[in-house]
């Protein structure tokens, strides 16, 4: 029989996307950290998941080992957001698991924009009256 004496907590200190707001089909960076809050060494996995209002879309499984007492480490993935609709809700979640425990989770809201939709300006609309006055005076009988 073996155990460890001590009190074991890792804990995602920071989960960030870059760029925060991105139009679907653009890659994403994902980074995170995550401290070793207890006082005994500890090994597990921290886990990335991209979610809709209903699905968890892609996960990310990130293995560590022996992350001392107050040690940090960090983490990153990129994620290819192509098969995302643009009418829907998403987020990123992390935590970590260890020695049969689960940190709290940390959520971060993706924000997918909508492509650019050229529009005529104002100079466009400028130019289209004045075409117009100019076709009335030619055109005038």
């Amino acid at each position: 029989i073996s155990f460890s004496v001590g009190i074991p907590q890792v804990n995602v200190t920071s989960l960030q996307v870059d760029p925060a707001a991105f139009t679907i089909g653009e890659t994403v960076d994902i980074s995170a950290e995550i401290q070793n809050t207890g006082d005994v060494m500890m090994s597990g996995v921290f886990v990335a998941e991209i979610h809709s209002s209903e699905d968890i879309i892609k996960s990310f499984r990130y293995p560590f080992e022996n992350l001392s007492s107050g040690a940090t480490t960090t983490f990153q993935g990129v994620w290819d957001s192509s098969s995302i609709v643009s009418n829907e809700t998403y987020f990123l979640l992390g935590y970590v698991t260890y020695g049969g425990d689960a940190s709290q989770p940390v959520q971060t809201p993706l924000t997918v924009e909508a492509k650019g939709v050229e529009t005529p300006g104002f100079e466009f609309l400028v130019l289209f009256v004045a075409l117009g006055i100019s076709v009335r005076r030619f055109t005038k009988t």
